[in-house]
């Protein structure tokens, strides 16, 4: 998402910003690290750092990402296809 479409630091960069940082790390992270390290450091940083805006906006994210959960996970299953034809394997 375009950082010039929003303002800074407002709900909807919020939104954006961690909607595509969940996504990022569906996209590209093993299952036993999201599980692992991803998910308890999120959780530690909803609870010590994160402000009320991006608390509502990351919970929205987190909303946004799981009804298309399906599709992220489509869209992995593809990159790892597409990388494995360049690795030779």
């Amino acid at each position: 998402f375009e950082g010039a479409s929003v303002k800074k630091f407002s709900r909807n960069f919020y939104r954006h910003y961690h909607k595509n940082r969940i996504r990022c790390a569906i996209i590209n992270s093993a299952l036993f690290y999201l599980i692992k390290v991803f998910v308890p450091a999120e959780i530690r940083w909803l609870a010590r750092d994160a402000t009320a805006d991006q608390r509502r906006a990351i919970f929205c994210a987190y909303f946004l990402n799981f009804i298309f959960l399906f599709y992220n996970l489509t869209v992995k299953l593809k990159n790892r296809t597409i990388s494995g034809k360049f690795n030779g394997t």
